[in-house]
């Protein structure tokens, strides 16, 4: 499973996806004193990879990733589906928490998901080491409405209190309008001074 092959990585490690198929939901926790500092990809040659969720839970993302500085997710290949049946999808498919610095979400594909594609919530990198969230696809049917392909939320009480040392390149947006498809939460201060994407 991906969740193995993740605690047992060593650092600077290369994490391989080999099967067309893992329907798998992945906390993957630095918190708990793993190693994080290695790269998950598809395998050479592979084209097509699905990553689906193993639970018909909408609320559990894909992937959590919770302290995980220097984790490289290079997915060339890979597709993140939060499809759960017919009329119901996974709300987010990914989930950025807390100090990840140096981490890289690259070239990934992200389809069915009911709310963001990616939830950045209480996450810092640092002014050596932002995270990076770059090359996106997302594809989103007429049918879905979902709040954004990138997300910014944060609760006061946590430490970070704001989302801050995080670039967003440039992804492409399919079915979202690209001025609406970073969006953050308006309820209390979310980003600090150096979050940046393009046109902001």
């Amino acid at each position: 499973s991906i969740s193995a092959a993740i605690k047992n990585a060593e650092i600077g490690s290369v994490i391989e996806l080999w099967d067309d198929l893992y329907e798998e939901n992945v906390v993957f926790d630095g918190s708990k004193g793993g190693r994080t500092s290695f790269t998950l990809q598809a395998a050479p040659g592979k084209k097509e990879i699905v990553w689906r969720s193993a639970r018909n839970d909408p609320d559990t993302p894909l992937l959590r990733l919770i302290k995980t500085p220097g984790f490289k997710l290079k997915g060339a290949g890979i597709i993140l589906d939060g499809a759960l049946d017919k009329n119901r999808n996974v709300n987010d498919l990914i989930l950025v928490s807390l100090n990840c610095s140096g981490l890289l979400v690259d070239d990934l594909q992200l389809r069915h998901f009911a709310r963001n594609g990616v939830l950045i919530m209480n996450a810092e990198g640092s002014a050596e080491r932002p995270i990076r969230v770059e090359g996106l696809w997302t594809f989103t049917q007429q049918s879905e409405k979902p709040r954004g392909a990138i997300y910014f939320d944060a609760n006061p009480k946590m430490t970070p209190a704001l989302n801050d040392h995080i670039r967003i390149g440039d992804c492409t947006f399919n079915g979202i309008d690209a001025k609406l498809a970073i969006q953050f939460s308006n309820k209390l201060d979310v980003l600090g001074d150096n979050v940046r994407w393009p046109g902001k």
